[in-house]
C-alpha cells in the first residue's frame, strides 16, 4: 500500500509502499500523489498538551469514563473544545495512560479520510524501527525543540521548549540537527536524514502499532487493521465490515454500563475549586459499593466525599491535590486564614484520624496546608 508520511512542522514528507504484514518497506523518490492510498500526517508538538496518569485498575473497562472525568477536572477548558487521544499500557494492578491534547480548531484543516497522529510517536516508532525501546530523543524543529522520555516504547515525559544549551550524554537527536552543535548519537532512518525522522515514523504506523489519531476514535488497530484489509482486499473486506461492527456494537454496549456517579459525588463537592489528581480509582469496588447502603468498605469516591463535607462545612478556600493511598489520605490545599485551616481539621477529624499537619503562609499572605490522615 502507497502511503504518504507529512512531518507538518518541518513542511516535509515522504513516500512508501508499506506493507505490514512482512513488515516490509520501500520509500519511492517519484511518485505522483495519485497513487497514494492513504495520507498520514503529525500535528506539531507545540499545539498539543500532554497528561500522563496512572490508575490503580486491572481492567480497561472504566478507563474512558475515568480519563474524562480526569481531564475535566485537570483541564482548564471544556471538554467539547479540545479533541484527545491516549494509549494505555497495563503493568501488575494499575493501568499507565499517556493522554495528547489539542484544540478541535487545530484538526479541523486536515483532510476527512486522512490519519493526524504526533511527533511523539513517529519518534518512538523509529526508535522501535532501530531497535531502541527505551531512552531520551531531543527532536529539534525550525520553531521549537521537542524533548522525549520514553520506556518500554512509552512515553513517560514530554516537552516543548524553545532552546537547550546542553543535553543528556545518552540521549539522541534528531530533526534538523545541522544548526546544533551537539556530539550525541543521532537516531536515524533508511534514509540518512534525520530531518526525516518524522515523516519515516509516520510511514511506518501500520507495522508498529503504537500511536494515536485524531480524526478516529481511540482504536488503536484501526490503521493496522484497515491497512491489512486492502492488502487481503478481495478475501476480507466483507469479513473485516463485520468485525468492525461488532466491535463498535460491544464498545457501545459496554459505555452504557458505565455509572454516572463518580461523576455526581465528586462535581457536588469540589465543582471547579482545584485540580485533583488521580482520586476516583484509588481504591476498589466503587460501583459495588456506591450500591450499598451501609459503608462498611471505604473506596476513594466514600473518601473524597468526606473530604468535600468538610470543605463544605468549613468554608476552606480550595483543595489543590488528594491523595488516596492504603489507609493514608494526604490533602493539600490554601485557607484563607488559621481559623479557617482549625475549623477544616476540626471537621476533618470526624471522618479521619489526623497524623501530620503543615502550613506555611504562600505570598498571598494566604495559609497553604498539607494534611496526611489515617482512615480504617
Amino acid at each position: 500500500m502507497i502511503i504518504k508520511g507529512i512531518d507538518t512542522e518541518l513542511n516535509n514528507y515522504l513516500i512508501g509502499d508499506i506493507n505490514p504484514i512482512k513488515k516490509d518497506i520501500k520509500i519511492h523518490q517519484n511518485i505522483t500523489d495519485k497513487k497514494v492510498a492513504l495520507e498520514i500526517y503529525s500535528i506539531p508538538s507545540s499545539k498539543l498538551t500532554f497528561r500522563r496518569y496512572t490508575f490503580p485498575i486491572k481492567k480497561t473497562d472504566y478507563l474512558e469514563k475515568t480519563l474524562k472525568t480526569q481531564l475535566e477536572l485537570d483541564l482548564p477548558i471544556n471538554l467539547k473544545e479540545i479533541e484527545y487521544r491516549y494509549i494505555a499500557k497495563q503493568t501488575e494492578n494499575k493501568l499507565d495512560v499517556f493522554c495528547v491534547i489539542t484544540k478541535k480548531d487545530e484538526i479541523k484543516n486536515f483532510p476527512e479520510n486522512s490519519v493526524v497522529d504526533t511527533e511523539i510517536f513517529s519518534l518512538i516508532r523509529v526508535a522501535k524501527f532501530n531497535g531502541i525501546t527505551e531512552g531520551i530523543i531531543y527532536h529539534f524543529t525550525n520553531s521549537y525543540i521537542l524533548k522525549l522520555r520514553f520506556n518500554d516504547s512509552f512515553p513517560e515525559e514530554v516537552r516543548v521548549i524553545d532552546s537547550v544549551s546542553s543535553i543528556e550524554e545518552d540521549a539522541y537527536i534528531s530533526g534538523n540537527i545541522k544548526e546544533h552543535n551537539f556530539n550525541n548519537k543521532v537516531l536515524n532512518n533508511p534514509t540518512g536524514e534525520p530531518y526525516n525522522n518524522v515523516a519515516f515514523g509516520l510511514l511506518i504506523k501500520p507495522i508498529y502499532d503504537i500511536g494515536v489519531d485524531f480524526l478516529k476514535k481511540n482504536d488503536t488497530d484501526f490503521i493496522k487493521s484497515n491497512i491489512k484489509a486492502l492488502t487481503y482486499l478481495t478475501l476480507s473486506l466483507i469479513i473485516l465490515n463485520l468485525v468492525f461492527f461488532i466491535n463498535f456494537q460491544l464498545k457501545n454496549y459496554e459505555l452504557k454500563k458505565i455509572k454516572d456517579k463518580q461523576k455526581e459525588i465528586f462535581y457536588k463537592y469540589w465543582g471547579q475549586s482545584g485540580k485533583i489528581y488521580s482520586p476516583l480509582l484509588q481504591a476498589k469496588g466503587i460501583l459495588k459499593n456506591l450500591k450499598t447502603k451501609g459503608r462498611k468498605k471505604l473506596d476513594g469516591i466514600y473518601i473524597l466525599e468526606q473530604v468535600g463535607k468538610s470543605v463544605k462545612s468549613s468554608g476552606v478556600e480550595s483543595i489543590k491535590k488528594v491523595h488516596i493511598s492504603p489507609n493514608r489520605v494526604f490533602i493539600e490545599g490554601v485557607a484563607t486564614n488559621e481559623i479557617q485551616f482549625k475549623e477544616f481539621k476540626k471537621v476533618l477529624a470526624k471522618y479521619f484520624s489526623i497524623e501530620n499537619e503543615e502550613t506555611y503562609l504562600n505570598q498571598s499572605e494566604k495559609l497553604k496546608f498539607k494534611i496526611e490522615a489515617k482512615y480504617e
